[in-house]
């Protein structure tokens, strides 16, 4: 499917990606000093999430995530079960060792757990979801896999600003949360080789991810097409990132046409996005 984007600002970009990560990384830390109330007993668990949910309620507590946690998932489902594994895979990286799983349905109520848990009336245009953490158990809930990995990168960022050398304990809370708007994304110039594979554009994506952005556009003046780009396309996907790019046989000035290179849940109807462009289907 070809979209048209018709350009109202002529802006230039920079191709250092890592300037451009950088700065959407310090937008997930901004604020946590104003979050916290200095009264509180609590004055070491910090709250923030980046974007701000709709709905945060803080709650007594905390979850102690050390090695007896084990992740919760219903694995006869295909896509849980490779959101599992990403999960555990993260976590690794967080907290230095391996969680184990165990079955939704079979899962011995005293065992501390991370629960990943679909909605029965399943429905992939929606990116809510719900985050509770408690003593003994954390669920996110969704009734999409989209949702379900944005619970997880609400909870993630809590695991990374409550963690330290000997141990991580997560505020209790509950978030509920959708994004304002379905489609979020960022458009970043450059030249063919700028796109060349993912070890570029990779930490741009890492960062677009935790911040639950959702759909990266390459533009250069010409078409992009190189082996390197097939490793991109697979990063993104796994990320629930939308990757597309421009083409370069628009039919009148000014305007880009916009070809999608992965697969995607998002419904992109007509968007003025803040003056920047607009984008329609044809």
């Amino acid at each position: 499917m070809i979209q048209k984007v018709y350009h109202t600002t002529q802006r230039k970009a920079s191709s250092r990606y890592r300037i451009i990560a950088g700065i959407l990384l310090s937008i997930i830390f901004l604020g946590i000093s104003c979050d916290q109330d200095s009264t509180s007993e609590d004055r070491s668990l910090v709250y923030s999430i980046s974007p701000a949910p709709k709905v945060l309620l803080k709650r007594s507590g905390y979850f102690n995530l050390d090695k007896d946690v084990r992740i919760s998932a219903d694995f006869s489902d295909e896509k849980q079960t490779n959101l599992v594994s990403y999960v555990i895979n993260s976590l690794k990286n967080e907290i230095g060792h391996t969680l184990k799983v165990s079955d939704l349905y079979r899962t011995d109520s005293g065992l501390k757990t991370i629960k990943f848990e679909l909605a029965s009336d399943i429905d992939q245009a929606s990116q809510s979801y719900e985050l509770l953490v408690q003593a003994n158990a954390i669920q996110i809930s969704s009734s999409s896999y989209v949702g379900l990995m944005y619970g997880y990168q609400s909870l993630l960022q809590l695991i990374r600003l409550n963690k330290d050398e000997q141990k991580v304990l997560i505020p209790g809370v509950r978030i509920q949360d959708q994004p304002k708007y379905l489609n979020r994304a960022i458009m970043i110039i450059g030249t063919k080789a700028s796109f060349n594979s993912s070890q570029q554009i990779g930490p741009l994506l890492e960062i677009m991810e935790t911040l639950k952005l959702n759909h990266l556009i390459l533009h250069n003046e010409n078409s992009i097409s190189n082996p390197g780009m097939d490793s991109l396309v697979m990063l993104a996907n796994s990320k629930q990132i939308m990757l597309s790019r421009t083409r370069p046989d628009a039919q009148e000035p000014n305007e880009l046409m916009i070809e999608p290179l992965t697969d995607s849940t998002i419904s992109l109807p007509f968007i003025n996005t803040s003056g920047h462009f607009k984008m329609y289907k044809n």
